[in-house]
C-alpha cells in the first residue's frame, strides 16, 4: 500500500524523484503479478510532468494546474448545468471550469456534480 497526502512520507515525497530504481522495483512487482494498492495520493511527486509517479501502474493520475483550466472535460460531458450555474461558481471565486478532476473545488453539489471532499 501507498498513500498519504503528498510532501509526507506516507505519500513518498521527494525519493520518488530522487530514487528512480523505487517505481522501477513496483513497477516490476505489479508486472509479475503483485498487488499494489494506492490511497490519498499515492507516489505523490510533482516530476517528469506526473503528479502520481505510479499514475501508469495506478491507472490514474490526479490532475492539476494546467489540466484544470480545460472548458470541457469527457467526465462531464453529459451533466446539465441549470441556468446561471456555471457563473455563480465563477463569482463564487472557484476555478473554471467544473471539470470533476482535481475534485475539491467545491462544497457539496454543483450543478449535479459533487466534487467530494477537499484533500486536507
Amino acid at each position: 500500500v501507498t498513500g498519504g497526502p503528498v510532501d509526507t512520507a506516507f505519500s513518498g515525497g521527494s525519493v520518488w524523484a530522487e530514487e528512480p530504481r523505487l517505481a522501477a522495483t513496483l513497477r516490476a512487482w505489479v508486472h509479475g503479478g503483485g498487488a499494489l494498492i494506492g490511497v490519498g495520493q499515492p507516489s505523490a511527486q510533482q516530476f517528469q510532468g506526473r503528479f502520481f509517479q505510479l499514475a501508469d501502474v495506478l491507472g490514474v493520475d490526479e490532475e492539476r494546474h494546467q489540466t484544470l483550466v480545460t472548458p470541457e472535460h469527457f467526465i462531464t460531458a453529459d451533466v446539465h448545468l441549470g441556468e446561471g450555474v456555471l457563473q455563480g461558481f465563477l463569482d463564487a471565486g472557484y476555478r473554471k471550469p467544473l471539470s470533476g478532476c482535481g475534485g475539491g473545488q467545491a462544497i457539496g453539489e454543483l450543478g449535479g456534480i459533487d466534487f467530494g471532499e477537499p484533500i486536507a
